[in-house]
């Protein structure tokens, strides 16, 4: 059971299995967990995420309730504006949003976000909303194949960061933005996404519809792409590589 709102942990399997249990435990609202090191970090999809120890931001916060289930697809959008808001603020580093969920830095991956629901027998009890960021990473310290497209706060600063003030501004601010999809102001929400996108004008490729353009972002938070097959789509799960022009 969690006793604060910001738990720190040496060592975790993942910040989102934490967060997971304590919700089924009975954790209140807005309870989340860093952790030093993840010994199983996961991205979207299953993929692994990279997680030396002491280094980096590893930390997944809770939102407890069913009334999350409508704007579970706002959620990355929602936690990738805070992410870019609380990197800017403690960091001075200017970050984009790859629709819908990883932060890129002049096309390198910085970081990204896992929202995941959370179910007992009654149904959702909660979304646990995780992110990685890449802190304090030496640039020799990422894997040889991650160098050409991973970047660290540190290797774009010449500094080390302070991670634990870094998750303490991104858990406020994450709770700021899920409070305004239930206030009626997923509008706002969507015009802030707009402003640090780096998604449209790009050619992108989705596991479904293929090759296309990204035109915008709609007023619901949906990619709408031109597709070279089906025509204009707005695409609303899945993600989108990107393609040379």
């Amino acid at each position: 059971m969690f006793f604060q709102f910001l738990d720190h942990r040496t060592q975790v399997t993942s910040t989102n299995d934490v967060m997971q249990q304590a919700l089924l435990d009975g954790c209140a609202h807005g309870c989340a967990v860093y952790a030093d090191e993840q010994t199983a970090g996961r991205g979207r999809h299953g993929r692994s995420w990279h997680s030396p120890p002491g280094t980096n931001l590893y930390l997944s916060v809770a939102l407890r309730g069913q009334q999350w289930r409508p704007v579970m697809s706002l959620l990355p959008l929602a936690a990738g504006v805070a992410a870019v808001e609380a990197i800017e603020r403690e960091c001075g580093v200017q970050v984009g949003i790859k629709w819908p969920n990883d932060l890129l830095v002049d096309g390198r991956k910085l970081g990204g976000i896992l929202c995941e629901a959370v179910s007992d027998r009654s149904g959702i009890i909660g979304v646990v909303v995780g992110i990685g960021v890449n802190v304090n990473l030496t640039a020799e310290s990422l894997p040889e194949e991650l160098r050409d497209t991973a970047c660290s706060l540190l290797t774009l600063t010449g500094a080390s960061q302070d991670v634990p003030r870094l998750a303490a501004s991104f858990r406020r601010l994450m709770l700021d933005h899920a409070d305004q999809l239930l206030s009626a102001q997923a509008g706002a929400l969507v015009e802030q996404l707009r402003e640090h996108d780096c998604t449209v004008g790009r050619v992108v490729e989705h596991g479904e519809y293929g090759r296309g353009t990204a035109l915008r972002i709609a007023d619901d938070g949906a990619l709408v792409v031109a597709f070279d097959g089906p025509g204009e789509i707005a695409v609303r799960s899945g993600e989108v590589r990107f393609l040379p022009a």
